[in-house]
């Protein structure tokens, strides 16, 4: 309870104990600030940081690109100092693909751990040694690899096109249709090609019917609920939207979405054949 302008005082409804004042000061709840640690060891470590996960104790605080498009996720472990600290964080790795894991110290590292990293494809470090390691021989510093891609997820993750990092954000990001089922990925400094596959039926709820309909539109929306289509065009949606963030691994969604309408972020063309813009819709 409140006791004075500042200060608090602790009361038991239970026992007949005294209470018991505490400074403001004691009574102050702290919590990580996780993007400046994010951005902190982004810089020490060479990955780039981002905001993927908004709670836990285990998020995903970054990505690392390697070579041939494999992006692999950076998380980070903040335990509470709570006892289900170690259950948790077991738990949530279960859940997670091939992923770099930094942890504070050494001590939540077991056999049983170490069988969960070998199964997920993790790879641990440890961040109290890394850090003494860099602070012992600055000069002789060791950034995170990315985790090689050596067997295919069952969802069969598409490769990263894109670079990100340096203050990239969605509406820096030109996706044009250029002809021959293939679409050109823009970005500062960066111009890709995605093809797909010829043998994929085209659609209007292909990738390239939704990146169509939005260059005309400007937007995209699903069939109403009750129509018999929209569970299978709002999933066909979601795995371009999946697909977006593959190709371009941003932490952010490619959309804004209000009222059932899918706004994206990002600018969309149509080439013809000689290179000029049919549509151009931001």
């Amino acid at each position: 309870m409140v006791a004075g302008e500042h200060d608090f005082v602790a009361m038991s409804d239970d026992t007949w104990d005294p209470p018991i004042e505490l400074a403001a000061d004691d009574a102050k709840i702290y919590e990580p600030r996780w993007n400046e640690i994010a951005n902190a060891l982004g810089e020490i470590m060479q990955f780039t940081p981002g905001s993927w996960d908004n709670d836990g104790m285990l998020r995903q605080i970054g990505i690392v690109h390697g070579d041939g498009g494999v992006v692999t996720p950076v998380l980070l472990f903040l335990p509470s100092g709570q006892l289900g600290d170690y259950q948790a964080l077991f738990r949530d790795l279960a859940r997670r693909e091939k992923s770099t894991v930094l942890l504070p110290t050494n001590r939540w590292l077991n056999r049983e751990m170490e069988d969960l990293r070998q199964h997920c494809g993790h790879q641990f470090v440890v961040l109290f040694d890394h850090l003494q390691n860099r602070e012992n021989s600055p000069h002789n510093t060791v950034n995170l690899p990315a985790i090689p891609a050596t067997v295919k997820s069952a969802r069969g993750k598409t490769k990263a096109l894109i670079h990100t990092g340096k203050g990239l954000t969605w509406d820096k990001i030109t996706i044009e249709l250029a002809g021959n089922q293939s679409i050109r990925i823009k970005a500062p400094g960066q111009d890709k090609i995605h093809s797909f596959s010829k043998r994929s039926k085209l659609s209007k709820h292909h990738p390239l019917g939704f990146l169509m309909q939005i260059a005309s539109k400007g937007h995209w929306e699903n069939p109403p609920t009750y129509s018999t289509e929209y569970e299978r065009v709002s999933k066909a949606f979601q795995r371009f939207r999946i697909l977006l963030r593959e190709l371009i691994p941003l932490p952010d969604e490619p959309f804004t979405d209000s009222q059932g309408r899918h706004t994206p972020l990002f600018r969309v063309k149509i080439a013809t054949l000689d290179g000029s813009l049919l549509h151009e819709k931001a």
